[in-house]
């Protein structure tokens, strides 16, 4: 198998691998297989190194959702004060056509 058949092969294998169960574990083992193969290392030191990506994998993917809805948060703030500004400016100027109506009204009569 070359190179980037084997790449081919893992980037295949790697949404069984995420979807765990009995797909993940058989992903794994084949994902194991090439890495092995394709480093030629014995399989133990390459189920190593996989286990080593896949929980890097994991550590990124769990900072990337916390930092997404950190964002999320501060988005959510930011538009809720940004609306009660927007409620706050509404009522003024409903306010001021108001009083700018009725002194206008009093001068007609």
């Amino acid at each position: 198998m070359t190179s980037e058949q084997a790449q081919k092969e893992v980037a295949k294998q790697l949404p069984a691998l995420a979807r765990g169960e009995p797909d993940g574990a058989r992903a794994e083992s084949r994902i194991v297989d090439i890495v092995a193969a394709q480093r030629k290392i014995a399989r133990p030191e390459a189920q190593a190194q996989v286990t080593r990506a896949k929980a890097q994998f994991v550590k990124t993917k769990d900072e990337t959702i916390a930092t997404a809805k950190s964002a999320t948060d501060t988005a959510a703030g930011a538009a809720a004060g940004t609306s009660f500004m927007v409620v706050i400016a509404l009522l003024i100027g409903a306010a001021a056509a108001g009083a700018g109506a009725t002194a206008a009204t009093r001068r007609r009569i």
